[in-house]
C-alpha cells in the first residue's frame, strides 16, 4: 500500500480539519499518514447522474476497490481542493488512486478499465479517441449535468450494507 507523507499539502490540509473541527477521515490513521490502497471517487452527492454513475461502479466493482466521498463531505472538498478542483463548481469528478488524482476522461477510462468485459472495451475505444475531442465532450456534460439529468435536495444516504464504502 502506499502511504501519503502527511507533510503533503492534502496531508497538511486533512490534519487541518482534524484539528480544528475534530474528525479524521477514515484514511488518516493516529500518526497522520494515510493509507490509501483502495481507490476513492468524489462525486456530486446531489448530481443524479453522478450518483447513477457511483450505483454503477459498485454493481460493477466485484474486488471493493472504490471508496466514495462526496463533493459536499469535508473530505471530498479538501481532495477537490487539493487537485486545484473548485468543490462548489466542480468540471469533473476525481478518481484519486495512491498519489495521482485522475480527472476528465482519464478517470473515467481507469474505472472503466477495472471492469471486466465491455467494459474494458469501452475504456480501450475512449482511449483512441484524442482528448481533444473527448475531454470537451465530457466537461460540456459536466457543466449541464443539472439541467439534463437533474439534481437531488441533498445527498443520498448509502444503504446501511455499503456505508463502510463511503467517506463522511
Amino acid at each position: 500500500a502506499r502511504h501519503a507523507n502527511p507533510s503533503s499539502r492534502v496531508g497538511t490540509i486533512l490534519m487541518s480539519a482534524q484539528s480544528f473541527w475534530g474528525w479524521a477521515p477514515w484514511f488518516i490513521t493516529e500518526d497522520g499518514w494515510s493509507s490509501m490502497k483502495d481507490k476513492i471517487l468524489v462525486f456530486d452527492g446531489v448530481c443524479v447522474l453522478c450518483n447513477r454513475w457511483v450505483q454503477f461502479v459498485l454493481r460493477h466493482d466485484e474486488h471493493h476497490q472504490y471508496k466514495f466521498a462526496a463533493m459536499q463531505s469535508g473530505p471530498g472538498r479538501a481532495m477537490l481542493l487539493e487537485h486545484g478542483i473548485d468543490p462548489d463548481d466542480p468540471i469533473s469528478f476525481l478518481l484519486l488512486d495512491g498519489d495521482n488524482g485522475y480527472t476528465n476522461t482519464d478517470a473515467l477510462i481507469r474505472v472503466l478499465n477495472s471492469f471486466r468485459g465491455r467494459w474494458r472495451w469501452m475504456a480501450a475505444i475512449l482511449r483512441l479517441t484524442p482528448r481533444f475531442i473527448r475531454d470537451p465532450l465530457y466537461r460540456w456534460f459536466a457543466r449541464n449535468r443539472y439541467r439534463l439529468f437533474g439534481r437531488h435536495d441533498r445527498c443520498l444516504v448509502p444503504p446501511s450494507d455499503l456505508s463502510d464504502r463511503f467517506l463522511s
